[in-house]
């Protein structure tokens, strides 16, 4: 029996002990921790690059004609939530090997709340402080083409953070429609005062035109679809 018990533990010897790393990242627990975070991080990065991209692009992204971008913003912590369960999840599981990962998964989480805080402040702020809740809106068809003129004012969609007040500026907006999406063609030159405008035919085409007016003054935008 002895001689049985010194060869197990000769055997015990010979077989390393997996570091605390090795233990944790192996955990089933922490694994599952892990996938969580990143499926909602990576949901994240989706909707920030769609939102981005609408922006940069010009598209609004409408419900019952009015633009809901600003919205999407609070759509973005939606994916926090999954977020911050997974790497709490980890985190947990850190505490048990030696406290690996645990300090940058505890950085990870402050960041991130830091980050929900920002979004949230910034969709809310959009929303509040949104041009086009009292834009004047028109619906144009010309040549079988459905078009969306919006006329804003800037100075609805400005934070004044002295005591005097923001001056007006109007400008004129025209969308191609797509459904619930329309995207922006042409844009008019800002004015303190509201303008007359219409969407006509233009010499090509595929060309149209912007026509703004002003007391006894004009402008032409040219744009194409």
């Amino acid at each position: 029996m002895d001689g049985n018990n010194s060869i197990k533990t000769e055997q015990e010897k010979d077989v390393p002990r997996l570091s605390d790393k090795a233990q944790c990242q192996n955990d089933a627990e922490y694994k599952k921790g892990c996938m969580i975070y990143r499926i909602g991080f990576i949901a994240l990065f989706v909707l920030t690059v769609l939102i981005l991209s609408a922006n940069f692009l010009h598209i609004q992204i409408t419900a019952g004609n009015i633009p809901i971008n600003n919205f999407l913003y609070l759509v973005c912590i939606l994916p926090v939530i999954p977020i911050f369960f997974g790497l709490e999840k980890s985190r947990k599981v850190c505490k048990k090997y030696g406290n690996y990962g645990l300090k940058s998964h505890t950085v990870c989480l402050i960041l991130f709340f830091v980050l929900t805080v920002l979004i949230a402040v910034f969709g809310i702020y959009g929303i509040v402080r949104n041009p086009y809740a009292n834009a004047e809106t028109s619906e144009i068809t010309v040549r079988d083409e459905e078009f969306t003129a919006v006329q804003i004012n800037l100075a609805d969609g400005t934070l004044n953070l002295g005591s005097g007040e923001v001056p007006d500026s109007y400008v004129v907006e025209v969308y191609k429609n797509y459904g619930i999406f329309r995207k922006r063609l042409a844009v008019s030159e800002p004015s303190n005062t509201r303008y007359q405008y219409t969407v006509k035919e233009g010499a090509d085409d595929d060309s149209f035109i912007l026509v703004v007016k002003q007391g006894s003054r004009g402008a032409i935008t040219d744009f194409k679809c």
